[in-house]
């Protein structure tokens, strides 16, 4: 699908003519498979959009599409795009994470074009994935190809990744925060690191595509100590640090030092990811880092203005200076971001309120995070919390 859309520059044309392949491949492989699959299936794609094309262009419609799309280096094979076994250029690969990432499409179409054009995953593992029907999907994947055909996007110039970066995060996250989810989310998981990991070999220039990557290595690590053997909930604090991922660690930092050596200053996820592999190097050793913590998240605050990162840099200021200047901090920007709709911003509360003896306020705080908090694993973890501050 990336090399039609490298060849083709548009979305829906590479999509039909790659169905209608697919529907030749049917009737003419029943008596033998081609020795490399995807090129045959590539080159009758691209010989049903010439087609295509030139059918258009005999009505008069598509001249200047015809001219752009069939110069005579594209009608002499695949080119530059593909070797002989048919492996998409980075440049190709990145033209699609681009196109998937338009800034006319919303993020949920975003999501959606990416994993299923990408990761190629079908409407009913998108849908399982993120807990929606199968009909939402396919709504969302139409509309997008939809605003996609309408704006008639060109595959030029630098393209702007930070929508990328931003949809695979949110891709990995669906997968990380639902601790239920089971063979699904774990894949989804899965598809988030291996299109993070081809998005760096796109654009290895970009520091922050390795951060980005550094950064959910960090948190895959920490996957096999989330739970224990009963399905329980274990929060970062109270993890066992020999049950992460040493393998995902050593990725994670080497992640980190490409990024080092490409980033010209601070970046948002370069810091993100330094904030994590700090955290959880000095649990891993036994060492202190809050003062180190405290510094980075200034830096990430001064860059972004991030509520949720204020938020956490105000549990490290309570592990310096006291819970009560916790409190304060975490008071002072209540009203950023709406974090009073923010389960985290609750617990957070909850568990200063708990250090200073103030039983009534982490009781409340504790039953509003209750209604916010979707897994069920959490949400018993939290549960059980809130019964021994009754009990």
């Amino acid at each position: 699908m990336a090399a039609l859309v490298a060849q083709l520059g548009d979305l829906d044309r590479a999509e039909e003519a790659l169905s209608e392949a697919a529907l030749r491949a049917q009737r003419s492989w029943a008596a033998a498979i081609p020795a490399n699959p995807s090129g045959w299936l590539y080159r009758v794609a691209l010989n049903v959009a010439r087609d295509s094309l030139r059918a258009e262009a005999r009505r008069g419609a598509a001249e200047p599409i015809l001219r752009q799309h069939l110069t005579p280096s594209q009608n002499d094979g695949p080119g530059d795009v593909l070797d002989d076994a048919l492996e998409v250029t980075p440049a190709a690969r990145l033209d699609l994470f681009s196109l998937c990432a338009d800034p006319v499409l919303s993020q949920e179409q975003q999501i959606a074009l990416m994993l299923f054009h990408l990761a190629g995953l079908d409407c009913s593992a998108i849908a399982k994935a993120f807990l929606v029907p199968e009909t939402t999907i396919y709504q969302r994947l139409s509309r997008a190809r939809a605003k996609l055909k309408e704006r008639s996007p060109a595959i030029a110039g630098k393209p702007d990744l930070s929508a990328v970066r931003s949809s695979l995060e949110l891709i990995y996250l669906q997968s990380y925060r639902n601790l239920d989810g089971g063979v699904e989310t774990d894949a989804l998981g899965r598809d988030a690191l291996q299109l993070t990991a081809a998005l760096c070999r796109a654009a290895d220039t970009d520091g922050e595509n390795w951060a980005l990557l550094a950064l959910l290595l960090c948190l895959d690590a920490r996957r096999p100590a989330r739970l224990d053997q009963d399905g329980q909930f274990i929060p970062f604090s109270v993890q066992d640090p020999s049950h992460w991922s040493s393998s995902g660690l050593i990725r994670a930092a080497a992640a980190m030092k490409r990024t080092a050596i490409l980033a010209d200053g601070p970046e948002p996820y370069g810091l993100r990811a330094q904030i994590e592999l700090t955290r959880m190097i000095a649990r891993r050793e036994g060492e202190p880092c809050d003062v180190v913590l405290l510094s980075l998240y200034d830096a990430l605050i001064a860059l972004t203005n991030a509520p949720y990162a204020a938020m956490d840099r105000a549990l490290v200021l309570a592990r310096l200076q006291g819970p009560r200047s916790g409190l304060a901090a975490l008071d002072a920007i209540e009203t950023q971001g709406d974090l009073s709709g923010h389960a985290g911003w609750h617990l957070a509360k909850a568990d200063l309120h708990v250090q200073i003896g103030d039983i009534a306020q982490a009781r409340l705080h504790m039953k509003a995070a209750l209604t916010l908090i979707d897994g069920p694993a959490e949400r018993a973890f939290v549960s059980s919390r809130f019964n021994a501050l009754s009990a």
